[in-house]
Order: structure tokens, then C-alpha cells, then sequence
């Protein structure tokens, strides 16, 4: 819980009024961007994820580091809001199998 508190707090101060930040699934945030085409989703992905994983967070006496990986869709490339969550989720998880710790521009579908 702390790993996930500590990046949510990250997120909230880095997010637009009209955005919103929220946990999906277990491990997962999903970030609601309206207004922000893919490239701008992207570059927001790219610059969290790059804060996040040269911050040092320490608990319980212990220091250590966290790395993400994020998969970016936009709602123009998709028929509805369930395609679009599909198509970052495909983005996230080819992210994943690639290493990790990158962003992923979802392609159309």
C-alpha cells in the first residue's frame, strides 16, 4: 500500500483539474486525460514515469526504487471508452514483456 500511495501522490500534484487519477485492478492507475491526444498522453507517461524512477523511497528503514510501465491510448483511436482501456491495457502489457519500466503508445486497432 505504501508503493501505491506514494506514486498516487505523485500522480495527483502532476494531473490537471479536469484529469482524473485512479486505481484500477490491483497494481494499476488508470489516468483520464480529456483534451490530451495520444502524443500529449505519452509525454505526460514519459515524464512521470522518468520521476518516479529516480525518486528514492524509503520505508520502514529501508531505501528503494520504483519503476513503472505505462501503455497510452487516445479516445480518437478507439470506438468507445472500453476499446480505448483495451488498447492501453495491450499497450501496458507489450510494455511489460519488453522489460518494463517504458511507456507504449497504443496502435490502432
Amino acid at each position: 500500500d505504501f508503493v501505491l500511495v506514494s506514486v498516487a501522490e505523485r500522480m495527483s500534484v502532476r494531473i490537471r483539474k479536469q484529469d482524473t487519477a485512479a486505481r484500477w485492478g490491483g497494481e494499476e492507475f488508470l489516468l483520464l486525460l480529456p483534451e490530451t491526444d495520444l502524443e500529449g498522453g505519452g509525454f505526460l507517461a514519459e515524464s512521470l514515469r522518468a520521476e518516479i524512477a529516480d525518486s528514492d523511497y524509503h520505508y520502514k528503514n529501508n531505501a528503494f526504487k520504483i519503476t513503472m510501465t505505462f501503455g497510452v491510448s487516445s479516445f480518437s483511436q478507439a470506438e468507445d471508452i472500453e476499446q480505448c482501456i483495451k488498447m492501453a491495457d495491450n499497450a501496458l502489457y507489450t510494455g511489460k514483456r519488453l522489460g518494463k519500466n517504458r511507456v507504449i503508445l497504443s496502435e490502432s486497432e
